[in-house]
């Protein structure tokens, strides 16, 4: 392992970080300031609490399960 790269911090000795962090530039002329909120609350998660396989429920579709569905014959 002589051959790795030692990481070099950007954080100075007095705190400082080099290079310095830039604030946003200011909006445009005539364009409205949209404040945005450091931590955004969720009220409820968007899926399910687990995930799932679709592949392996009870109600699986016959092309779901590998069986082709013969036509009707006539």
């Amino acid at each position: 392992m002589n051959d790795v790269t030692p990481h070099e911090s950007h954080l100075q000795s007095d705190g400082s970080v080099f290079p310095p962090v830039t604030p946003d530039p200011p909006p445009s002329p005539g364009q409205v300031e949209i404040t945005v909120p450091d931590i955004v609350p969720v009220s409820t998660p968007d899926g399910p609490d687990r995930a799932s396989d679709t592949r392996e429920t009870r109600t699986a579709t016959s092309e779901t399960a590998g069986v082709r569905e013969q036509p009707p014959a006539g």
